[in-house]
């Protein structure tokens, strides 16, 4: 007989972890698969000797008390919060040898303070983000009925919902370098392109929520979720993967996994790329199905990313370094992003780097001290490398960009500098087999205005019993937002199994 559960989840990112720690505690019978040895997505950590390093992910935001992470923390009733340091006053952005920290003050009031000129459009243009970021609150509370109000309780949603962030910074400001400054958001896409209810939902949300590093790291918090999903009742496998989904025309009856075996279930839970799970549907080729299929085909992914993993010095005093600097080596961050997307890595462009030991109170928990270096990157130059020279050349040829960057971010922080005990390169083509986003997406479907809000995939979509989260599907990308697709997912999976 094969095995029977209430609802199969595919993935375990943040969007999985929540919506299988949700179902359980709510006595639903869950099976969660991870198809890598460890839970995670873009939250998970590896160790190179006695370094950990966090993979992908930075930092999260929303932890404290009314926060959407702290919520669903109660949700599963976890005893016991596990402990956030803050690193909102711990931000560093670098541009034109300019310097702009959020040690004294949040980040808008420090860029007013560097361009005192332009204090009050700096000051207007944030008390708008704020609004807007208000209406979306509201937005998301309105239920049944109140939903007919928005107009009039949410009236910048409809104003601003086709708009960009570089049409509002271009009707009010002519300086490059502010320009630059003030399109600052986790996104590779130029902001001629990015959605501006998008942007003002993370600076209103961090600036409100604060900014948090999970003490012991992000994939010691990804674990504490999937244990506690466990001890709801979940069963958490990893190695392995869903591979098929079966269906009946009308609904899901079951799943396989990698393996081969047949799973029965009410539901299915994909926390990965809709286009990836399409052609995992067996069943009729109904005509919603093949309307799925084409919407799919027209998703923009996000650029994936170049990352260098540094392992430093443990008797060097690192406490002092920013948490998360961003060195902007242009101010024309709109051909940035063009160049990327033209499959070429640009002279000048965007460099992240994180100490996670920056973190209020310290980030490591007595582990060794590490840093992070994050760059945009095309995805078909590296695979032109792997395909045309080889695994020699390819290798060759990341160790030489890894060589560079770290040279370029130690002319803006020299304590780098003969203090990197061990370093590791990872590219695009390592992303996307590491988690198996197409291309290496760091943040799944892009920003832009045709794929925000009501435009993003949906939770619930092409069959009964298929549901979908993560970051291509509804609200957005990062962290909170995929918890929250994880808890818009679990909430459409209680109500469907609850009617049968």
């Amino acid at each position: 007989m094969p095995e029977r559960f209430d609802v199969v989840i595919g993935g375990s990112g943040m969007g999985g972890l929540t919506a299988a720690a949700l179902l359980a505690a709510q006595g639903f019978r869950t099976l969660l698969l991870e198809k890598q040895a460890a839970v995670g997505g873009y939250m998970a950590d590896f160790r190179r000797g006695a370094y950990r390093f966090d993979a992908a992910a930075s930092f999260l935001g929303s932890a404290t008390d009314g926060g959407e992470i702290a919520e669903f923390l109660d949700e599963i009733h976890l005893d016991g919060r596990p402990a956030f340091l803050p690193v909102l006053n711990s931000f560093r952005v670098i541009l034109s040898e300019r310097e702009i920290t959020t040690r004294d003050h949040p980040y808008p009031d420090a860029l007013a303070a560097a361009f005192p000129g332009r204090r009050a459009q700096i000051e207007r243009f944030a008390r708008l983000f704020h609004a807007i970021g208000a209406d979306i609150d509201r937005f998301t509370a309105l239920k049944g009925w109140k939903a007919l109000l928005v107009p009039i309780l949410c009236p910048r949603i409809l104003r601003y919902g086709r708009a960009t962030v570089g049409q509002l910074i271009n009707r009010r400001f002519q300086d490059p370098t502010l320009e630059a400054l003030l399109a600052n958001f986790p996104a590779t896409a130029p902001p001629s392109e990015v959605s501006l209810l998008f942007a003002a939902t993370v600076l209103s949300k961090g600036e409100k929520g604060g900014l948090y590093y999970p003490a012991g790291g992000m994939g010691a918090f990804a674990r504490l979720v999937a244990e506690r999903a466990a001890e709801h009742g979940a069963d958490v496998r990893t190695g392995e993967a869903l591979a098929a989904v079966e269906h009946d025309g009308r609904r899901v009856r079951a799943v396989r996994t990698a393996s081969g075996e047949r799973i029965e279930t009410r539901a299915v839970v994909a926390n990965f790329n809709p286009d990836d799970v399409l052609p995992m549907l067996e069943g009729p080729d109904t005509r919603r199905v093949r309307s799925a299929r084409h919407r799919t085909a027209l998703f923009r992914y996000s650029a994936s990313a170049f990352l260098v993993y540094l392992g430093l010095n443990p008797n060097v005093d690192w406490s002092r370094e920013f948490f998360f600097t961003t060195i902007l080596e242009t101010p024309d961050v709109e051909s940035v992003f063009r160049t990327i997307g033209r499959g070429e890595i640009p002279e000048e462009t965007i460099i992240h780097v994180t100490f996670p030991g920056g973190a209020a109170g310290g980030g490591g928990s007595g582990a060794l001290p590490t840093a992070k270096i994050v760059t945009f990157a095309p995805y078909d130059l590296f695979a032109r490398w792997r395909t045309e020279g080889g695994y020699d050349l390819y290798q060759r040829r990341k160790k030489e960009l890894a060589d560079r960057l770290i040279e370029r971010v130690c002319r803006f922080i020299p304590s780098l500098r003969g203090a990197i005990v061990l370093s590791e390169a990872a590219s695009p083509l390592t992303l996307e087999r590491w988690t198996g986003n197409r291309r290496g997406a760091m943040y799944g479907l892009e920003p832009t205005v045709a794929q925000f809000g009501p435009w993003r995939w949906p939770n619930a979509a092409v069959l009964r019993g298929l549901y979908f989260c993560g970051h291509y599907s509804r609200p957005s990308h990062g962290i909170v937002g995929t918890c929250y697709s994880g808890r818009f997912a679990a909430q459409c999976v209680a109500r469907d199994l609850r009617k049968r």
